[in-house]
């Protein structure tokens, strides 16, 4: 009986992601999320000086590097794409 839930659930599961694939990624480039984040950041005052966020997905953490050379580091293990911008932004702060 578990496995016929099982099967049901994937089957749903599977339809739900052929019907919103179009909008919604499955797999979110977390590289090009630090990239874009890093352009936005550099726009402010606090983080003028930002040179760029690096994302290690070994270690699941993102370094921010600054022209000085200063390097502060966000743990964002199991993060989605939100959650890792929002991690970001308090830990580098």
């Amino acid at each position: 009986m578990a496995s016929l839930r099982t099967m049901v659930g994937e089957e749903k599961e599977r339809k739900v992601q052929e019907e919103f694939s179009d909008f919604l990624p499955i797999n979110e480039n977390k590289q090009a999320i630090c990239n874009r984040l890093a352009y936005a950041l550099m726009a402010t005052r606090s983080f003028h000086n930002l040179a760029y966020l690096e994302y290690d997905p070994k270690t699941e953490t993102v370094k921010a590097v600054f022209n000085s050379g200063y390097v502060k580091t966000a743990n964002v293990c199991m993060d989605s794409g939100v959650a890792m911008i929002r991690d970001i932004i308090q830990q580098i702060v």
